[in-house]
């Protein structure tokens, strides 16, 4: 942080009357060049056509088995469609979406929970734990050990990116964040990334 900028905020801190008596100062900018993602994160893109989407996910869920996985969609059609497909493919998931009534929200985000912790327990023999849902979900939730990001279509800015990804790799902790890219959403991740 330059030294006028941190003078500028020590005279704040002095002024403003803070319950402790030594206020911290943490500067969240991020300096050029340095990314704003944690480094136990590692980010992957798969370029693929659009109909081989569902090949590269079960794919992807197939390597993952046994680990914890959110999988975002930007459309409630779309995580409908992926919950049934995964249904037919035996693979267990939740789903969680702005149509669905509160109390199947909480049920939903409760039995992902305690699927996570299981995983983390290691007391079950668990398949995983899977998430279909839109950006409902990617942010202010507390599951602290989502191991697996899936961008199963390409968020609308970086800001929804950021917080996506923010669900794994939290408290030091490795996570993956995997995105399917179909022709059509190059353009926009270029812009995000």
């Amino acid at each position: 942080m330059p030294a006028e900028q941190e003078s500028t905020l020590n005279a704040l801190c002095t002024t403003l009357k803070f319950r402790s008596k030594n206020p911290k100062i943490i500067d969240l900018t991020v300096e050029a060049g340095k990314s704003s993602m944690p480094s136990t994160l590692q980010e992957w893109a798969v370029r693929c056509k659009h109909e081989e989407k569902d090949l590269y996910l079960y794919y992807f869920l197939q390597q993952k088995k046994g680990e914890s996985v959110i999988i975002f969609c930007n459309a409630i059609t779309a995580t409908r469609r992926l919950n049934s497909l995964l249904d037919f493919l035996k693979i267990k998931n939740y789903t969680l979406h702005s149509k669905l009534q509160q109390k199947q929200r909480l049920k939903s985000l409760d039995r992902f929970k305690r699927a996570v912790n299981d995983i983390e327990s290691g007391t079950t023999d668990t398949e995983g734990a899977i998430l279909v849902c839109t950006d409902v979900a990617a942010r202010g939730l507390d599951i602290p050990y989502v191991s697996n990001v899936v961008h199963y279509q390409c968020p609308f800015n970086a800001a929804i990116y950021v917080h996506r990804c923010g669900r794994t790799a939290r408290i030091r902790r490795n996570g993956d964040s995997l995105n399917l890219l179909p022709p059509e959403d190059n353009k926009s991740y270029k812009g995000i990334y």
